[in-house]
């Protein structure tokens, strides 16, 4: 019987490799491949669209009915966006989840979660995400452990929520460690694709370049983030005039922002910090133990 298999992420768990190199390869007369074409910004095909316009707004009328279409040929579809779980300006990852429930109602499904081992996930999360983190004034553990949108890393509270919109007996999860590795057997056989693992290749994607003390994020570093990175260390950022002085000196730092420097670089994280981020979510990483996920 057709069905509708969507792979939700989360993001830094191999996703990209996933929509590259595997998924792309399951596109016949019986699965129909209708999730991210990488690059994300290249060409899309139109059932995509939609998808992603209904996980965005709730609005899923259009998309459900074209779903009942296919299943109707008797073609299951398999959807794959990593940022159903990812909050940003267009929503929060809950609400995003919530809005994927209803595009899914009655119909047949799965749901493919990837995750990875929760520090060094958060960790490369932080890194791609450094532009929008570097903002703010909190370290790298502060905003692992209490920013609503790391979250998704903290597994309980995930499974939660997904539990509360999907049954746990349609939630299949898979380790990132084991997809680089080339273990698929299982992600195959979920989609009821009978294609010999051999014959497939995974590519590397997505690495940052790295030193023995640091960690490159993948954007060049300006004199105005030099500046604006000191300004954070002092608290400039709550001096009672500082919204007016950075009005005053703004051409100033239009200026600053095309003298680039260098670039973007974050330190590795110390032992210290992996443990104690390791001990502050070890409840949280337990709750995997239920689908025979261990770290």
């Amino acid at each position: 019987m057709p069905k509708i298999f969507v792979h939700i992420g989360l993001p830094k768990t191999a996703t990209t490799t996933l929509q590259a190199d595997l998924f792309p390869l399951f596109n016949n007369n019986c699965l129909h491949y209708a999730g991210l074409n990488q690059p994300r910004f290249g060409d899309q095909s139109d059932l995509y669209i939609e998808f992603f316009h209904a996980i965005k707004t709730g609005n899923c009328a259009s998309i459900r009915s074209d779903i009942a279409e296919h299943i109707n040929k008797g073609c299951s579809l398999l959807f794959s966006e990593e940022i159903i779980t990812v909050t940003d300006d267009d929503g929060s990852w809950q609400n995003k989840l919530r809005n994927l429930a209803l595009i899914l109602k009655d119909f047949d499904y799965e749901i493919l979660l990837t995750v990875r081992e929760p520090v060094s996930a958060l960790f490369s999360c932080y890194v791609e995400r450094y532009r929008e983190f570097s903002l703010e004034r909190n370290t790298f553990c502060d905003i692992a452990k209490n920013d609503p949108k790391m979250h998704i890393y903290h597994y309980k509270k995930l499974l939660n929520e997904l539990e509360s919109h999907f049954h746990s007996d349609r939630i299949f999860i898979k380790k990132f460690e084991d997809i680089i590795e080339g273990e698929l057997d299982d992600v195959c056989h979920l989609l009821q694709i009978s294609t010999p693992v051999s014959n497939i290749k995974l590519g590397d994607r997505n690495s940052k370049k790295k030193s023995d003390r640091y960690c490159y994020a993948g954007y060049n570093f300006s004199l105005s983030d030099f500046i604006r990175s000191l300004a954070i260390k002092v608290n400039f950022m709550n001096f009672k005039y500082y919204y007016l002085v950075r009005q005053f000196f703004s051409p100033i730092i239009w200026l600053m922002k095309k003298l680039i420097i260098g670039k973007a670089k974050i330190n590795k994280l110390s032992d210290y910090e992996k443990n104690e981020l390791r001990t502050h979510l070890q409840k949280e990483t337990h709750a995997l133990l239920k689908y025979g996920i261990k770290y």
